[in-house]
């Protein structure tokens, strides 16, 4: 970590950081969407563009959350959260369901993505897309019930 920033400062500045490249992500390829001829390509960027918009809202919510006291960057946002009985520099970081959220949202997607693009010009394959959704679901809800502390980290690792 640089000398000088706060953890705060650092995370606040990472959460600046994804924001800004995820909206040029949304435009680029929302313009891209447009222009494009074929088919494939189009639903595949419509794809990306909805989740880059999606995740870049979740940082845009992050970064502008920041609850500011007493001139100290306390990280009171959905993500990160200080213990408030520390200065920044020292808090424990712990990720919430709003991050979880997110990922429900867009990981589907991504799914979707990957399987028009692996798939050109045969049938769509809705029952691995279904497994794969599926399976994905499992994933994050065991990961964020071990993050929560609802059950063990080992157990939700697997």
């Amino acid at each position: 970590m640089a000398v000088g920033f706060t953890m705060c400062e650092m995370t606040n500045f990472t959460y600046l950081f994804a924001f800004l490249v995820l909206s040029f992500s949304t435009i680029i390829t929302g313009i891209e969407a447009f222009k494009t001829t074929s088919l494939q390509y189009r639903i595949v960027l419509t794809l990306e563009t909805f989740i880059s918009l999606i995740a870049g809202y979740v940082y845009y919510k992050y970064l502008f959350n920041t609850d500011n006291r007493d001139g100290i960057a306390c990280c009171e946002n959905p993500i990160v959260e200080c213990h408030r009985n520390r200065l920044c520099g020292n808090e424990e970081l712990r990720t919430t369901g709003y991050r979880y959220l997110d990922w429900f949202i867009t990981t589907p997607f991504l799914l979707l993505s990957l399987c028009v693009i692996i798939n050109r010009n045969e049938t769509f394959p809705w029952g691995f897309f279904g497994i794969a959704v599926l399976l994905n679901a499992i994933m994050l809800i065991a990961g964020y019930l071990a993050e929560s502390g609802r059950i063990n980290k080992l157990i939700g690792w697997f």
